[in-house]
């Protein structure tokens, strides 16, 4: 039995709806994260190596604990600022990326469905529950692994890609984008996501926030930053939003 943990309390799955926010009952949207939510690793580690070999390659040796912390933004980003907190030149940025980008290309095997996605975005359209996807990944990166998936008949009802539509998360510029498109109110929409970052481009925003404990951050840390509602598997999203 998994659990759903809402601040600091323990609620069980089979928990009655009245033991969970009222206002969850109203959500007519739902962003997700990209990769470590809706898609997952074969080898956990291995956008994190790849972040490692492409600043090594230029010249430039980076902790780990820097990498982690720095997950879920978008990697433009990420790798401006880890070479900000090394006192390197900007310069490098776009070179880092290129390398970051053809890594992830050769490693397209890696990437696997989470296997909860297809069943919880059926659920959600069966409640006329509008579904998006959102990534810190550039547009042509993402599309390849969106199609090595085979996701092209999944049916996301919006795609944001954080280069396009402003500042990265924890900006909450994705969920606006999402909100404005389909003229939902704040209250309307949740977010949920596997990392700090997420949560907190969901609090900027002003929606709910629903973290998965995929292991991309240490649960502590997700912990620390109170999303309201923590969850083990995909599935469990179905509870929260159950009526």
């Amino acid at each position: 039995m998994s659990f759903i943990y809402a601040g600091n309390n323990f609620i069980k799955l089979i928990s009655t709806l009245s033991k969970i926010p009222a206002t969850i009952m109203y959500i007519k949207g739902v962003l997700f994260d990209f990769m470590g939510t809706t898609a997952n690793e074969k080898d956990p580690t291995m956008i994190h190596q790849c972040f490692v070999k492409a600043f090594r390659d230029h010249g430039v040796k980076v902790a780990d604990k820097l990498i982690k912390e720095n997950r879920g933004k978008e990697k433009k980003e990420i790798v401006s600022a880890i070479l900000n907190q090394y006192n390197q030149s900007q310069d490098l940025v776009p070179a880092i990326l290129d390398s970051f980008n053809a890594l992830l290309i050769n490693n397209l095997d890696n990437f696997v469905p989470n296997k909860d996605t297809r069943e919880v975005i059926r659920f959600l359209k069966e409640k006329n529950i509008i579904t998006g996807l959102g990534t810190g990944f550039p547009r042509d990166v993402f599309e390849l692994i969106f199609n090595h998936l085979g996701w092209k008949d999944i049916g996301f009802d919006y795609t944001g890609v954080a280069e396009e539509t402003g500042r990265g998360r924890p900006h909450p510029d994705m969920i606006i984008d999402m909100l404005n498109e389909f003229r939902l109110a704040k209250e309307e929409l949740i977010k949920v996501g596997d990392t700090v970052a997420d949560i907190l481009e969901g609090k900027n925003a002003g929606v709910k926030t629903v973290a998965i404990l995929a292991g991309t951050q240490d649960e502590k840390e997700i912990r620390k930053h109170n999303p309201d509602f923590i969850i083990r598997e995909l599935m469990d999203l179905k509870q929260i939003l159950e009526d």
